[in-house]
């Protein structure tokens, strides 16, 4: 569903098109987990916590979104079989990169980050053609609003420790166990 909202300013005149987006709320081993989907079934943030927890880390994205919570949708099927160890139920999900051109080029490496894997936020760097903005990654990273659908928790130091995550560094821990692990029990 959507509405236009129209705005006039001076010489500026805007049309604003307010979508109602869906919660989706569903209970992993890491706690309650959140897609924010829109009309087209694209999921525009995700992440762990309650749903006010949830709201107000993305407040950047969902400040002046109508939001309705539902029970049901594909998605959790896809979100359930991820914590099944199925590597491939999250790209089954359709997702919308909302970030500058460079934080979108971040994303875009850290999503080839294979499932059982892990690189450096200096290879991401290396990768995305800017190796001297290391830093720069780790602050894109966390600016990443897309939990799981965009595996930043892959995403660790040089020197092989965990470095930083939005949802707590036990979480982090937590999904790279569950894929490192069942990546060696299947390849055995």
């Amino acid at each position: 569903m959507k509405s236009r909202t129209h705005y006039k300013s001076s010489n500026i005149e805007l049309n604003l098109i307010t979508f109602i987006f869906l919660s989706v709320p569903t209970i992993t081993p890491d706690g309650e987990f959140h897609p924010l989907i829109d009309a087209d079934d694209f999921v525009l943030a995700s992440g762990f916590g309650s749903l006010k927890d949830f709201i107000d880390r993305t407040n950047d994205q969902t400040e002046c979104m109508n939001i309705k919570q539902i029970k049901s949708h594909l998605y959790l099927k896809y979100v359930a079989d991820y914590y099944q160890v199925d590597k491939t139920a999250l790209g089954h999900i359709k997702y919308k990169l909302i970030g500058t051109e460079f934080q979108n080029s971040i994303w875009k490496v850290v999503s080839s980050i294979k499932y059982g894997s892990t690189a450096s936020y200096k290879d991401i760097a290396l990768k995305a053609g800017r190796p001297t903005a290391i830093r720069v990654v780790g602050t894109a990273c966390s600016r990443n609003r897309l939990v799981l659908l965009i595996p930043y928790h892959r995403v660790i130091r040089s020197d092989g420790t965990l470095g930083n995550y939005l949802y707590e560094s036990k979480i982090k821990q937590s999904l790279l166990t569950r894929e490192i692990t069942s990546s060696n029990t299947q390849n055995h």
